[in-house]
């Protein structure tokens, strides 16, 4: 942290032994506008004359809010020693910036969109300006946020659309940049690994022998008899699936009878019978 002082004689006589102290900063010297010269100089003699302004810096580190105070002594040749004094408050702020972008290393089917949600917090002690978020691969996901008071938080959605082809394995990167009170910029960034898969499913119905289990090319059926039907649900994609379910919505007088599911997920047969009951099998 740098201190900058400006020391003026308001009075009507020429001053000697110009020199500045500050209580927090121990090494107060003139800042020169040439070698040898104090900024503010105008007839290199010396004196710091009625109407003239030196200019003097000072640079120390602080971890804490300080009042610090300056003093300029000088010698005036008539009423000998004087000073003045000016007061300075300095308050340290700690601006912190994070960014998480989700799901890392997420699937995103097969033609949808890939979906992220990136959340952006201001996790510092100061407030931060200007907070916007980039994304070169995903247009989608860059947001102007504008400003964010200390713990502040905002979550969104976004994606790549159209999702990349099917075994597309990437790194999606969201960048955010803010402002802090100082005027210094923050930048943090977080990535997002992801995986396209191929998520599909196929299914056949056919009636079948119940006896036999041999396929039915149409069958004929009076009413009050069972006829069964076999039922395949296979896993046409490249990704294991969870929470498969079947649904079957019979035709009018078609009622369940039984059914028998046991299989691996990749391939469910689904053998059960239905009873027809005052209607023709169609």
């Amino acid at each position: 942290m740098t201190y900058t002082y400006g020391v003026t004689n308001v009075g009507p006589h020429i001053l000697t032994d110009v020199a500045v102290n500050d209580d927090t900063c121990a090494s107060v010297t003139p800042i020169e506008s040439a070698p040898g010269i104090i900024a503010g100089v105008t007839d290199g003699d010396g004196a710091l004359d009625p109407g003239e302004e030196w200019r003097f810096e000072c640079t120390a580190s602080s971890g804490v809010d300080t009042n610090n105070v300056a003093t300029a002594t000088a010698v005036d040749p008539v009423i000998g020693p004087v000073d003045a004094t000016d007061t300075d408050h300095v308050e340290v702020i700690a601006p912190d910036l994070d960014v998480t972008k989700t799901p890392d290393d997420g699937p995103h089917a097969d033609g949808g969109d890939a979906v992220f949600e990136i959340t952006v917090t201001n996790s510092g002690d100061a407030p931060l300006f200007a907070v916007k978020v980039s994304d070169a691969q995903a247009p989608g996901c860059e947001r102007y946020l504008g400003n964010m008071a200390p713990g502040a938080s905002i979550t969104y959605s976004c994606s790549i659309s159209p999702a990349p082809a099917p075994g597309t394995s990437g790194v999606n990167t969201a960048v955010v940049s803010a402002v802090d009170a100082g005027g210094a910029t923050l930048t943090r960034s977080d990535d997002a690994a992801y995986t396209v898969v191929d998520l599909a499913l196929g299914i056949t119905k056919v009636p079948v022998d119940c006896a036999t289990e041999a396929p039915l090319s149409n069958p004929e059926a009076y009413p009050g008899d069972t006829i069964c039907y076999r039922i395949v649900v296979q896993n046409t994609g490249s990704t294991a699936q969870s929470n498969v379910t079947l649904s079957d919505v019979l035709p009018d007088g078609l009622s369940p009878v039984s059914a028998d599911i046991a299989a691996p997920l990749e391939l469910i047969s689904d053998d059960f019978d239905e009873d027809l009951t005052n209607k023709d099998f169609y």
